[in-house]
């Protein structure tokens, strides 16, 4: 409304008659003034590129997926590795749902409002000073392609455009494509709010058995009181785990989604469910697109996928693959009515996707002879688990649910080496936490939230900008009520000996969140301050000490009190304050 876009619609047809194709490639390079030098792009996504890449003649970047070797002398560029187009992210799975743009008072922006399965790469090489773009929609066999409808608009500042002057163009771009594209399939945007990340490995629950959840129980009220509203755990689907073929267990691999008598049933989740709603908790349980085929069936009985042949996925060669997982079949309302009687029995408000795009969003039907892809049937999915009330998170960067993913290693902890997807040094060096809105980053690194690696003060920044990091919570050890030891080291709070600093930070979010409609990334970066739904200033969260222009009421959220400003108010570093009278 502030700014004014012009630009284009567009769209590819193509008649192939006598030849049906279900997938386009095109492959250009896009650049403001026809060089590469001077741009910057910005991006919420899962790859190695920076949130906030800034581009010169010869540096290099992509968005492949990948992660890092130990042995990779750079991070990016020439020497990475990787297959067009099984390299190349989804849009909302992945990879973002805007390509933005700004260079000296420009700013261009490339998206679709109803994207379907779109793979999307963006690169750039040293030897070269452009910037390489390629997609690759896919859809239904067809003699007649329709690819989805892009548009490609341009903003012209006043004059050149400064940091956070791009940022706030961006951050608004966004946040009307998400909303244009979540109207496209009925989904309802999902926030982030403190969440206590409560999960055990096979090894640590079966030293419980039915007893896991007892001890969780006890915990919620103190994680209630040091702000935590939301609630992650992960109850015992039939499957590896109780299974006494399936050596180790393993709780993500799952024959059907009906908790299992042996780890506590429906009963036990209830009972948690309960407690936690008792504490105004929402709770969040793991679930995954797929089932895999049962170890070991006995004689003259059948699975569910031997009894559903139609819902086993297959690959581009016709042999079974990943097991059930096709939601162009009757799986898409089992699963549906799996979570549905779950939530009936236990009052579960929330799902989590577990691996999100690769068992699900980058699927093709090739059981169907249309080879047509899932991605859209995935998000009226999850839209229609709205509807019932089930919350949505997603392991990807996504807009459809809460982004709950791993992203960061340290570059002084050797052990996330080869599977950090982005540095958190650059992630500090650039200062663009503002890209995470609305989403849960997570880091590789063990103990990550604590005094040496990211202390109340990281947390702090992350929830200004609206994203919420989720911190592991155990409940558990170091022995059991009946004397077993628990082999991971227990019990520890969320943020272990700082968790009363880390609370702090969830208190003074839970008050503000309310009045967080909209953010500003102010110049000089020593406050965010964000806007109410009538675009009114509302809430201040300060980085550094500093001034701000305000007159009338304001509420320093540490400790929580309450007084008049003439034309300036002084913000401390690591206050939260509330603006105007609320």
């Amino acid at each position: 409304e502030e700014n004014e876009w012009c630009g284009l619609a567009m769209q590819l047809e193509i008649d192939c008659p006598g030849h049906p194709i279900h997938w386009l490639l095109e492959d250009t390079t896009w650049e403001i003034g026809g060089e590469a030098n001077g741009a910057v792009l910005v991006q919420q996504d899962m790859t190695s590129i920076d949130l906030e890449q800034k581009v010169t003649k010869d540096n290099t970047f992509s968005t492949k997926e990948r992660f890092f070797k130990p042995e990779d002398e750079i991070d990016v560029g020439d020497s990475q590795r990787g297959a067009i187009p099984i390299d190349m992210m989804p849009r909302s799975g992945g990879a973002c749902i805007l390509d933005f743009q700004a260079k000296d008072d420009l700013a261009l922006v490339l998206f679709s409002e109803k994207p379907d399965q779109t793979r999307v790469r963006i690169e750039k090489f040293s030897s070269e000073n452009v910037i390489h773009y390629m997609d690759r929609p896919t859809f239904a066999m067809t003699e007649n392609a329709i690819a989805p409808e892009r548009k490609l608009l341009v903003y012209r500042h006043p004059q050149k455009l400064q940091r956070h002057e791009w940022r706030n163009l961006w951050l608004d771009t966004f946040v009307e494509v998400r909303k244009r594209v979540h109207a496209s399939y009925d989904f309802e945007l999902e926030i982030p709010r403190p969440t206590a990340w409560a999960f055990m490995w096979n090894f640590d629950l079966d030293v419980y058995m039915e007893d896991w959840t007892l001890p969780l129980i006890d915990a919620l009220p103190e994680y209630k009181r040091l702000g935590y509203v939301d609630l992650f755990t992960h109850g015992v689907f039939d499957g590896a785990s109780n299974d006494p073929e399936y050596t180790g267990g393993n709780v993500c691999l799952n024959y059907d989604y009906k908790y299992c008598p042996e780890y506590g049933g429906p009963e036990a989740m209830k009972k948690l469910f309960d407690a936690a709603k008792e504490q105004g908790m929402r709770t969040w349980q793991w679930f995954g697109l797929y089932l895999i085929p049962r170890k070991n069936i006995p004689a003259g009985s059948k699975d569910l996928l031997q009894e559903n042949p139609d819902w086993n996925q297959l690959n581009s060669v016709g042999e079974p693959f990943g097991g059930a997982g096709r939601m162009r079949s009757s799986f898409r309302e089992y699963l549906f009515d799996c979570i549905k009687t779950i939530r009936d029995e236990t009052g579960l408000e929330g799902a989590f996707w577990d691996s999100y795009q690769n068992t699900g969003l980058v699927n093709l039907d090739y059981r169907a002879d249309d080879k047509a892809p899932h991605t859209e049937e995935i998000w009226r999915f999850q839209a229609d688990l709205q509807k019932i009330g089930i919350h949505q998170r997603v392991e990807s960067v996504s807009i459809f649910g809460i982004s709950t993913i791993g992203i960061y290693g340290m570059k002084d902890d050797t052990a996330a080496w080869d599977i950090r997807r982005r540095w958190w040094e650059n992630s500090v060096e650039n200062d663009d936490l503002f890209a995470w809105l609305d989403c849960a980053p997570a880091f590789f690194s063990e103990n990550s939230f604590s005094k040496d690696v990211l202390p109340p003060s990281v947390y702090f920044k992350f929830l200004a900008h609206r994203s919420a990091p989720t911190l592991s919570a155990f409940p558990w050890g170091p022995n059991t009520p009946k004397g077993d030891h628990v082999p991971t080291p227990g019990p520890k709070l969320p943020g272990q000996d700082l968790s009363e600093e880390y609370g702090h930070v969830n208190r003074m979010y839970n008050t503000a969140l309310p009045f967080m409609s909209r953010m500003r990334i102010i110049e000089g970066g020593k406050y965010v301050l964000w806007l109410d739904s009538d675009n009114q200033a509302a809430v201040a969260w300060a980085f550094e000490d500093c001034e701000i222009e305000h007159s009338g009421p304001i509420t320093d959220l540490d400790p929580d009190t309450k007084s008049e400003a003439d034309g300036t108010a002084s913000l401390k570093a690591g206050h939260a304050y509330l603006l105007g009278d609320r």
